[in-house]
């Protein structure tokens, strides 16, 4: 009796172990690659090759710091960016993934960028290119001041826009001038930070001749804050 058994318990085993043997092996598991990391270095460092960007945690340069030289869809930073030393070229940190939420421009370096959020970076996008410098302005903090950028040599213009220099700026209102003695309301964000422009502010159909653009904005830095008139 007790052969009888262990013969049947061997038969299954052996009828189970074909079946199993018969089927095709499972697909293999694929899972997204992880996002690049950028490779994190100590400032100060004379070995690093610093070819674009480099991100630091604290202000002037100082604490862990990312060395970026192409874009980078998601850092994943576990600290905020408090500085940043632009080597080549001109930068877009998000602070969000893929680009996306709040933005903002630098094309020279910054020893102080408050306290911000970066989870993503790259290199300007081409649409930034041929803009010219036109003229600036300083603003104090605390109050609203009115400032008038006269423009040199009246160029003709289809946009222009306003770039913070040293320190971010509550914005309140702009207005173009042209040499026909007409004039048109800019439409403008709440704020510009600093080393960041404002998108373009179309002048309104075909290029004009562009006289001036009347300012009026705050510092929301400790001092006078300095705006920059750009134009293409």
């Amino acid at each position: 009796m007790r052969a009888a058994v262990r013969f049947l318990s061997l038969a299954g085993f052996l009828l189970l172990a074909g079946a199993a043997a018969s089927q095709p092996p499972p697909p293999p598991i694929t899972r997204p690659a992880p996002p690049l990391m950028p490779i994190p270095v100590q400032p100060g460092n004379s070995n690093i090759d610093h070819n674009g960007i480099v991100i630091f945690r604290d202000r002037n340069f100082d604490g862990p710091a990312v060395n970026i030289g192409q874009d980078e869809p998601n850092l994943r930073l576990s600290w905020r960016v408090g500085s940043a030393r632009v080597d080549r070229g001109s930068w877009q940190l998000c602070e969000r993934p893929n680009y996306q939420g709040s933005c903002i421009t630098l094309s020279q370096s910054s020893s102080n960028l408050g306290s911000k959020t970066v989870q993503s970076v790259r290199a300007n996008v081409p649409a930034q290119a041929g803009w010219r410098a036109l003229g600036s302005a300083d603003f104090n903090r605390g109050g609203r001041d009115r400032r008038v950028i006269d423009v040199r040599g009246n160029p003709r213009l289809a946009s222009v826009r306003l770039c913070g220099e040293n320190f971010a700026l509550r914005l309140h209102g702009a207005r173009a001038r042209f040499t026909n003695n007409a004039s048109q309301a800019l439409h403008l964000p709440g704020s510009v930070e600093r080393g960041a422009c404002t998108q373009p502010l179309s002048l309104g159909g075909p290029r004009r001749n562009l006289l001036a653009v009347e300012v009026t904005a705050t510092s929301l830095g400790t001092g006078r804050a300095r705006i920059r008139l750009e134009g293409r």
